[in-house]
This record gives C-alpha cells, structure tokens and sequence, in this order.
C-alpha cells in the first residue's frame, strides 16, 4: 500500500511550494450523508469509491494526499498548466464513468474541479502517517481547493462540475453547458459553475 501511494504522490521538488493546480474533488451530497441507510455502508462504499480514484489517477498521473480523509485528486507540475486542467477534467469523467458501471449500489458523489493556485505542503512517507488525522495534517491548501470543494458539492449526484477558470484553461477542447454560480465562501464572492458534457480530443 505504501508503495502504491508514493507513486501517487508530489514529487519532492513541488512540495512547498506555492504553484498552480487543477483539483479534483468527489463529495457526497448532504441528502446522501445524512440518510441512515447509506452511513450504514459509508466505509465500505468510500474504499470502493477511493480505490476507482485511484486508478483512475495512476492513469492520468493525478497525485492523491495519502493522509487525508477527502477524497481528493491534484494535478500540478506540466510544463503547461492549461494541460493539467483538461487532465482532470478527463478524469473526473472517467470516474464518473465508473461510478455508473452495471453492479454499482447506493448514491455516487458530485465530482467538482477547478484551477487555480495552491500551496503544496511536504507529503510523509513512513507507514504511520497513512492513517487520516482529521484536522491536524492538511496536505495542500488554497483557493483552488476551497472552490473545488463548493462546486463538488453544487453538482449533481454523479455528475461533473467545474470551474470557470478550468473552463478557460481548458481552451476549448471542454464540452460544458452553464450551471449557474457557487459562493466560494470569500467575502461572498461567486463563482460560475459549468456542468462538464464531455471533453474533445486533442487537436
């Protein structure tokens, strides 16, 4: 398992710094957590969940925080950012993909993503920092995770929405339709949300 999430982790050289990024983040909507029936199987439904996440970003060379509860992907580091933003977008549609496949039971969290700046704090390694340690390791902070959070909770169960500067970095090639505005929680300032359809190959 250890090795597994290195490889899924930042590099030491983007760690503490100050960059940009394209976040991915699922969350489940407020109706589903707090339905009885569904805490029941929260734990077994949020590894399932988890270890699609996973896989997903082993294959787009997304970057997951080892010790943290969220269920997070980041993506950072191309030489272009507008690339690590069409990344993610695939990606949370590749989850989603997933999350529909025949067998799947029980309510499938929003997917939000958005661009912006955040800073990477170091990431641990040894075995004993795999465990989650609710409010006291918070592993990357910012603005673009703050408003990837708001617009995972705006969308629709199972669905994608992103953010407006993900819209612009994408250049084109993201296939979306408007989705009204989210408050980021900064002084009241809103965000216009964009349901994500689909994303054009690249030209």
């Amino acid at each position: 398992m250890l090795a597994t999430l290195e490889r899924h982790t930042p590099p030491p050289e983007h760690q503490g710094r100050l960059m940009d990024v394209s976040v991915l983040r699922l969350r489940w909507g407020r109706d589903t957590v707090d339905d009885p029936a569904w805490r029941e199987g929260f734990e077994a439904e949020v590894a399932r969940v988890r270890a699609i996440v996973s896989a997903v970003a082993a294959d787009t060379g997304g970057w997951l925080p080892p010790d943290t509860p969220q269920l997070l992907v980041v993506f950072a580091g191309d030489e272009c950012p507008a690339n690590d933003a069409v990344r993610a977008c695939r990606a949370s549609l590749a989850i989603v993909e997933k999350l529909h496949e025949p067998g799947h039971r029980g309510a499938r969290p929003g997917v939000g993503v958005n661009t912006g700046l955040a800073f990477l704090c170091g990431w641990r390694f040894s075995p004993s920092d795999l465990h989650c340690r609710r409010g006291r390791t918070r592993p990357l902070v910012g603005d673009a995770v703050r408003v990837a959070d708001r617009l995972a909770g705006h969308a629709p169960e199972g669905m994608v929405v992103i953010g407006d500067a993900t819209r612009q970095a994408g250049r084109g090639l993201l296939l979306t339709e408007g989705a009204g505005v989210v408050a980021t929680g900064d002084r009241g300032r809103l965000v216009p949300a964009h349901l994500l359809l689909g994303v054009a190959p690249a030209r």
